[in-house]
């Protein structure tokens, strides 16, 4: 076996590569495929970019933002029946008074 030496800085280096690598990964799995009908989600953050779709609600509203501002507004509308929406990395989506929305594969 042979034995390496690495610069407390080097070894330093190294373990923020690794944990940035560990915490990517972990975030990936983390994702949720079912979106409850409250809230604001960021996409690639919270839930994963793609189409998702809901069955609506008397009162159901979405947005796709574009920042979290929620007058910066990129697409709504308010659903009583199904409806998709399909939203890109860097968007927000948010949610009021629907029922879930799933992932579609």
């Amino acid at each position: 076996m042979k034995l390496l030496h690495a610069t407390p800085a080097e070894c330093e280096a190294m373990a923020a590569v690794h944990a940035e690598a560990f915490a990517k990964s972990w975030r990936e799995d983390e994702f949720e495929d079912l979106l409850d009908g409250e809230g604001i989600y960021e996409v690639g953050s919270d839930i994963k970019a793609g189409k998702y779709k809901t069955e609506g609600g008397s009162d159901c509203y979405y947005a796709i933002l574009n920042s979290t501002d929620t007058s910066d507004i990129a697409d709504n509308g308010d659903v009583s029946g199904p409806a998709f929406v399909t939203v890109r990395d860097g968007q927000y989506l948010e949610l009021s008074g629907c029922a879930e929305w799933t992932l579609q594969q």
